[in-house]
């Protein structure tokens, strides 16, 4: 399961603010750079909770919904592609 890159997927945990965590952030261009490259599906979005209080969640989660791609890819990187790998759910295509 680990050596299969079906299993391999970027977390865009904490990597919207650039004031907090400026070693890995990668900001709303780079991400969709980051999707172009690979695959909406490949991405998994995270909470990164306690580090990150409520405020900065919500601030990333609307980066993510900013996003220009289908509102479907942003279906998967809210949860979509975790509940997949996770096999709790096969409603995404």
């Amino acid at each position: 399961m680990a050596n299969n890159p079906k299993n391999t997927y970027a977390g865009l945990t904490s990597v919207f603010d650039r004031g907090t965590n400026r070693c890995w952030y990668l900001g709303i261009e780079k991400v969709e750079e980051l999707i172009w490259q690979t695959s909406a599906k490949r991405l998994i979005f995270g909470l990164d909770f306690p580090y990150n209080g409520p405020d900065k969640i919500k601030e990333a989660i609307s980066c993510i919904l900013s996003l220009n791609i289908d509102d479907e890819d942003k279906e998967r990187i809210l949860g979509g592609n975790l509940l997949e790998f996770m096999r709790l759910s096969h409603n995404v295509q």
